[in-house]
């Protein structure tokens, strides 16, 4: 199995076979390769990086019909920062959003101007 680098590999690894053992637990993966740019060098990488775009794009396309414009769902995004501190604001933050995302905990931080 080959797969997109990502922060923390072996805990990640471990992640993944915990995730199909638990959809078939008789599934072995002889071996996970975990590199930086394996969407480049891989052609199975790249085709699943884009497939997973492109799903992601749809999802975000089907939530901002509930909620309204909100950006890209990406933490550089202005939009997304504002949508996310007027969550907070309001003490909702629906099932759908990253409960562990840096954006979330920089919009739960307070200035002292805001008190």
């Amino acid at each position: 199995m080959f797969i997109k680098f990502y922060r923390g590999d072996e805990e990640y690894k471990r992640k993944i076979i915990h995730c199909v053992n638990s959809i078939d637990d008789g599934f072995v993966i002889p071996e996970i390769i975990s590199e930086h740019g394996a969407d480049d060098r891989y052609i199975e990488v790249g085709a699943a990086s884009i497939l997973a775009k492109v799903e992601r794009d749809r999802e975000i396309e089907k939530l901002k019909e509930e909620y309204g414009e909100f950006g890209s769902g990406y933490p550089a995004d202005e939009l997304t920062k504002g949508f996310m501190k007027e969550l907070i604001r309001n003490g909702e933050l629906p099932e759908f959003v990253r409960k562990s995302w840096s954006t979330v905990d920089k919009s739960k931080q307070r200035k002292l101007f805001e008190f």
